[in-house]
This record gives C-alpha cells, sequence and structure tokens, in this order.
C-alpha cells in the first residue's frame, strides 16, 4: 500500500489499483480503521500520524505526541478495536 510517498488505492473486493495519493514527508507504516474508509500514516519526516480518508486521499487530521522527535518516533500504528 506505501510506496515511497504514496498511497496505492485498491477496491476492496479486488481488482487493479484505481489510484493513489501524495502523503507529504516520508510515511512509514500505514493501517485501516475498522470499516477502511480511513487510513493511519506514521510519518518519519512529520514524527506524527496522519489520517487520510482512503477513497479520495483527503487528510482528514493528524495524531501527534510531545515527546516523539528525532530520536523517539511513532514507528508503528494500533488501531483498537480491531477490524471484524
Amino acid at each position: 500500500m506505501c510506496s515511497s510517498d504514496l498511497i496505492h488505492i485498491y477496491p476492496q473486493a479486488a481488482g487493479s489499483q484505481v489510484g493513489s495519493f501524495n502523503v507529504p514527508g516520508d510515511p512509514l507504516f500505514a493501517t485501516f480503521n475498522t470499516d477502511r474508509s480511513l487510513v493511519y500514516v506514521s510519518n518519519f519526516n512529520n514524527f506524527d500520524v496522519e489520517i487520510f480518508r482512503y477513497s479520495d486521499g483527503t487528510q482528514v487530521g493528524t495524531i501527534t505526541d510531545s515527546s516523539w522527535s528525532k530520536n523517539a518516533w511513532p514507528t508503528g500504528v494500533a488501531y483498537w478495536p480491531r477490524p471484524k
């Protein structure tokens, strides 16, 4: 799903790529919310987790923590509750 600074969009059922969108900085890890409408991306350059609408790539939020820095950054994304 992540490749360089791109998120590739695929239909849920299967099939070919239907689009992509850029993520500013350096996206490292990504995960979906339960209904796969949002994607959470940890961004190494910005020391945050950015939230995008998966269907069109619109950024809808950001999660930050004052303790994240070049020595302690979000290297993974956990989502709860787990998808069904």
